[in-house]
C-alpha cells in the first residue's frame, strides 16, 4: 500500500488540525506545520509568531525564514525516506503553495491527497471569533500565535480553487459549517 501525502487547504480556524486529530490519527502521519515550526524557531530566537510575519519582509528575519524553510524541507524528507503518511498542515490557499509542498514529497510512491475545506465570505467572522476562543489556549500553552482580523479576508480572496491536474490522486472535500456557524 502507498503512504499518503495529503494537502490540507483552508484558511486558518476552519478546522484543519482538528480534522487531522480526529479522522487522520489512526493513520499515525507524521504532522508538518509551518506554524510549528514559525513558532519553534521564533522562540527560539526571542521573537514572537506575529513579530515574525509582521517582519516578513524585512532583511533582519531573512536567516529565520531560512531556518524555517530549512527545517520544513529537512522534516519531509525524513517522512519521505522512512516512508510515512504526511500531513502537510498549512493554508494552501494558491496553487504555487501546493506544488511547493507537493513538490517536497515528489515520489512515485506517495498517494497525494488535496483535503479542501469548505469556505466562504460569510465565514470569515465565526472564522475570526474560533480564532479568538483559539488564541486564549494558545496563551496558555505558551505560544504566540494571533491571527489579525484582516487575514481572513485577504487569504479567502487570493484563494485559487485546487485542481486535480496540480498533482494530485484525489480531492477530498470537507465541509464543517455547522460547527464553524455554530449550529
Amino acid at each position: 500500500m502507498n503512504s499518503k501525502l495529503f494537502v490540507l487547504v483552508g484558511p486558518p480556524a476552519i478546522g484543519k488540525s482538528t480534522y487531522t486529530k480526529k479522522v487522520l490519527s489512526s493513520l499515525q502521519p507524521v504532522i508538518i506545520s509551518r506554524d510549528e515550526i514559525v513558532e519553534q524557531v521564533t522562540k527560539k530566537n526571542g521573537m514572537t509568531y506575529n513579530e515574525y510575519y509582521k517582519r516578513l519582509n524585512d532583511p533582519s528575519v531573512k536567516s529565520l525564514s531560512d531556518e524555517i524553510e530549512n527545517i520544513l524541507q529537512n522534516r519531509f524528507t525524513e517522512a519521505v525516506q522512512n516512508n510515512n503518511n504526511i500531513v502537510a498542515d498549512m493554508t494552501h490557499m494558491n496553487k504555487r503553495s501546493r506544488k511547493k509542498t507537493l513538490s517536497l514529497a515528489d515520489n512515485k510512491q506517495y498517494e497525494k491527497i488535496a483535503v479542501v475545506f469548505k469556505f466562504e465570505k460569510d465565514m470569515i467572522p465565526h472564522l475570526q471569533k474560533l480564532s479568538k476562543i483559539r488564541e486564549k489556549e494558545y496563551i496558555l500553552n505558551g505560544q504566540t500565535k494571533f491571527i489579525p482580523d484582516h487575514v481572513f479576508e485577504e487569504m479567502i480572496n487570493v484563494f485559487e480553487p485546487v485542481e486535480i491536474e496540480e498533482g494530485f490522486d484525489s480531492v477530498l472535500l470537507v465541509d464543517d459549517s455547522l460547527r464553524i456557524y455554530g449550529m
